[in-house]
């Protein structure tokens, strides 16, 4: 399906600070009651609550050492992604993903979630696999949308992993 059309699947990712309307789902543990989101949810995409703490634990210990942080940084997230790859992501085919949430939730769905790092995760895995590209957005009350860059990208990583996985 063309990314052109207006019966998208998956129109983007944002927080629940940056969209004001739309066909919004919550992918975070509690389906964002904690950001005071009370719309649909699918929490089905949420990574272990140990994979998740394992990650905070290794980059509040980045933060208190010196040295080269970034190739640290860049390590704990692979980390992260294999881990969250390994326990979530790979129980769900890229390929039809996108299609079962439009049938479940509708069109134009805005994934959103208060971590980017795995509204991210989930948008690369889909890209890396079908190739639909799935921006960062936000959206104002009347429903204008802005992308935003999609920084951080982990397509590459996620295609790593997916193909040591695979051998």
């Amino acid at each position: 399906m063309s990314r052109n059309t207006e019966e998208e699947p998956i129109l983007g990712t944002g927080s629940y600070e940056n969209i004001k309307s739309g066909n919004t789902l919550s992918i975070d543990r509690n389906g964002g009651r904690d950001f005071g989101y009370n719309g649909c949810a699918f929490t089905e995409l949420v990574p272990p609550q140990e994979i998740k703490e394992e990650y905070k634990r290794k980059m509040a210990e980045i933060a208190s050492i010196r040295g080269n942080l970034k190739k640290i940084k860049e390590i704990a997230i692979r980390k992260y992604i294999k881990s969250y790859y390994e326990s979530v992501l790979k129980n769900f085919n890229p390929a039809y993903f996108p299609y079962d949430l439009q049938e479940k939730f509708g069109n134009n769905i805005i994934l959103l979630s208060n971590d980017i790092i795995d509204r991210r995760i989930i948008a690369d895995y889909i890209e890396a696999e079908t190739g639909i590209y799935i921006p960062e957005i936000m959206t104002n009350e009347e429903g204008v949308i802005n992308r935003i860059s999609p920084d951080p990208r982990y397509k590459d990583t996620l295609y790593k992993e997916m193909n040591r996985t695979k051998r």
